[in-house]
């Protein structure tokens, strides 16, 4: 780990801390609605990128909290896509 390699760590470690409190929040009301798409493609491409970036570049300190946060952002598509699913199937208007 080089001399400023903990400044990603902490930086991967908020980005994460402040995703789990919107998956959370998601799940617990059951709905997704006020999550836009956009958000979600926004946040995958930034997240291929940082994961390409510290893989090609050999960063261990900024892939694995990556891996992570990619995995966070498939689960909000996942939550998303099957939470509105549900609610069409309620309200068919």
């Amino acid at each position: 780990m080089t001399k400023y390699a903990f400044l990603a760590v902490i930086a991967s470690g908020c980005g994460i801390l402040a995703f789990i409190p919107q998956l959370y929040r998601v799940y617990l009301l059951k709905q997704a609605s006020q999550i836009s798409y956009g958000f979600i493609f926004i946040n995958s491409v930034s997240s291929i990128c940082w994961l390409l970036y510290s893989y090609l570049n050999q960063l261990s300190e900024i892939l694995y909290p990556q891996i992570a946060y990619a995995l966070m952002v498939i689960v909000l598509l996942i939550f998303k896509i099957y939470f509105c699913e549900i609610k069409s199937r309620r309200d068919p208007s």
